[in-house]
């Protein structure tokens, strides 16, 4: 039986024109989880990575902190299904605004119109220009996990740590347990920043352990 670690990234800077950069915060966070991560009794060998900054930024400070030296690699399947500037462009186009005159409202109203952005991509109500719609990027998700679990056939009893985004984790929990699409939405919008979700898995099955499980003080747990 092998463990796949799916942590998110830490927070990164929302409504800002350059979404895929780590906030002081999340470079906080990562640093926190790292530590958390160098007390547990299991080591992992094996770290993957989304493509995008925010990934990496998370692994380098988690890895620095837990001092790890194993195997590193990066695989673009671990992307989100959009970045965040473009979700954000997107809400505000279905509210006739201008990313301006979006980035001028309360910033509960921003959150929310995000977070509805996300549902009405999932809900295949609107479109983002240049990315892949959610029956592709479940396929994407799926592909993947089926090619982490032939590697155990190889190599069992591996702990291995992913650091990717949001939208990622909850396509793959709903994979795991067998969820409808409209599922995802929900998982989304809960997924901790640098929290953790654990899979078990061999060849041929794999279940749930743990969801969202974040070891942050509450002074730096987020969300976005």
């Amino acid at each position: 039986m092998s463990k796949l670690i799916l942590l998110r990234h830490g927070q990164a800077l929302f409504a800002n024109d350059n979404y895929d950069k780590l906030s002081d915060i999340g470079r906080a966070q990562a640093i926190e989880t790292g530590k958390q991560l160098h007390d547990k009794p299991e080591i992992f060998t094996h770290v993957l990575k989304g493509p995008r900054t925010r990934h990496a930024e998370t692994v380098d400070l988690i890895l620095t902190s837990c001092d790890f030296k194993g195997f590193i690699e990066t695989d673009s399947r671990l992307d989100e299904f959009a970045e965040g500037n473009e979700i954000y462009a997107a809400a505000a186009k279905a509210r006739q605004l201008s990313v301006t005159e979006m980035q001028n409202k309360p910033l509960p109203e921003q959150v929310n119109a995000y977070i509805q952005g996300c549902r009405d991509w999932a809900e295949s109500r609107i479109v983002i220009e240049g990315r892949m719609p959610i029956e592709h990027f479940f396929n994407q998700a799926k592909n993947w996990l089926k090619d982490i679990m032939k590697h155990t056939e190889v190599s069992g009893g591996l702990t291995l740590l992913a650091v990717t985004s949001a939208g990622v984790i909850a396509a793959v929990v709903c994979i795991v347990l067998g969820l409808e699409k409209s599922s995802w939405h929900k998982l989304l919008t809960v997924i901790e920043n640098c929290s953790i979700t654990e899979i078990l898995f061999t060849a041929d099955r794999c279940s749930l352990l743990n969801f969202n499980w974040q070891m942050l003080p509450k002074q730096i747990s987020t969300k976005l």
